[in-house]
This record gives structure tokens, sequence and C-alpha cells, in this order.
């Protein structure tokens, strides 16, 4: 849609990290297309890794997926919310912030401000934008 009021503004592509699956051929090959079909639409694509833990296979599975060059914004590996193991470990949550940085960013100008209203995952952005 042309009204900015009806348009999709991005598109988030999620990936849990976190239940030990792969990223495969046929996934790619999805990407592809979707990346291929938004040359004429423009839309943002984010590729989000939710449960991204360990972080080493969160950064593994990033580096597997930039290496492909999609035309997407970014590749976001993130942790919504602390992750308890056994009573023994915490995984603390992190990424949300920076992907709302990354959002604020790649909208239109003219939604940034309605984004930084209802957006609650980095205050100090929302902040920053009062």
């Amino acid at each position: 849609s042309k009204d900015i009021n009806d348009a999709i503004h991005c598109i988030w592509y999620c990936i849990n990290v976190g239940a030990n699956r792969t990223f495969d051929e046929t996934e790619l090959q999805w990407l592809r297309t979707l990346t291929s079909e938004n040359q004429k639409f423009k839309v943002p694509i984010f590729i989000v890794l939710t449960q991204a833990i360990p972080k080493k296979k969160a950064q593994e599975m990033k580096h597997l997926i930039e290496k492909e060059n999609l035309d997407i914004v970014k590749v976001v590996p993130i942790l919504a919310k602390d992750m308890e193991f056994d009573d023994e470990y915490t995984a603390k949550a992190y990424g949300l912030d920076h992907l709302v940085d990354l959002m604020s960013e790649a909208l239109p100008q003219e939604l940034e401000k309605a984004f930084q209203n209802v957006q609650i995952a980095n205050l100090e952005a929302k902040k920053k934008e009062c």
C-alpha cells in the first residue's frame, strides 16, 4: 500500500537458536525468494535469532546467514528475557535494545515517533526521542 497507515513497515523473520535447529537449504531458498520479491517493495527485513543461547552458537548461525549476502537489514541475536538453567545459571537477556535501535533507523521517519511511543524494550531510546 502507498498509504503509510496500511503498509507493512518491517519484516522480522525469526529463527529459534535455542531449539537446536539448523539453518538448512530449504529455509535459505525461502529467504532468497522473500528478499528477491521484496526488491519492488523495499520493506526492511530483519532476521531475528531468538533464544540466542549459547551465544557462540548464535554467532555461528549469524555468520552463516550473513555469508549468503541476502538483501536484509541485519541479523540480530536476542534473548528476550533471562533464562534460568537448573537453578545454577541464569543467562541474562540481551539484544532487544539493539533491535529497537536498528528498527528505529530502518523505519520511515514519519513512523519513528510512533514506534518510539509504543516500544518498551529500550527505554533509553524512548527517553532520547522525548
